[in-house]
């Protein structure tokens, strides 16, 4: 996870850079070439695409066969685009499993068998927060 941190610190750095360049402009003069940063309205201040955002998540129970493993379904709504990133899944509020986010749907096999009754609700952790969502998290489901 750290590294995962690390690398979209990085990413967000290059695209900082990435935007601070596209505010220079370089001039050709007589002599030695010149830099010169041109505020206002320049080629490379093209608005900006807002962030995505996630709209909503939903944890769903599949049938399952007495004395199995319960599976949930959670869908992911996004504003646009794909979801990338991870989704925890908790059982009585205890975090028990994460799988990575497939698509906006991603079915999940919980680790073990429950006797009674369970609340289940689910957390969605995107990769980048700005390309493929928000970190949201779904109402609670009683599973039986």
């Amino acid at each position: 996870e750290a590294a995962e941190a690390a690398a979209a610190k990085i990413a967000d750095l290059e695209a900082q850079l990435a935007a601070e360049k596209a505010n220079v402009k370089t001039v050709e003069v007589p002599g030695p070439t010149v830099i010169v940063e041109v505020p206002g309205d320049t080629a490379g201040d093209a608005p900006q695409a807002s962030p995505v955002k996630t709209k909503s998540i939903k944890v769903t129970p599949v049938k399952y066969a007495k004395g199995a493993k319960p599976k949930v379904k959670v869908s992911i709504a996004l504003t646009s685009g794909i979801a990338k990133g991870k989704v925890a899944i908790y059982v009585n509020g205890k975090l028990v499993k994460t799988v990575k986010a497939i698509n906006k749907t991603t079915v999940v096999q919980l680790p073990k068998r429950y006797d009674k009754p369970i609340n289940v609700k689910a957390k969605y952790l995107p990769k980048r927060v700005d390309v493929t969502g928000t970190v949201k998290t779904s109402k609670t489901v009683k599973i039986k």
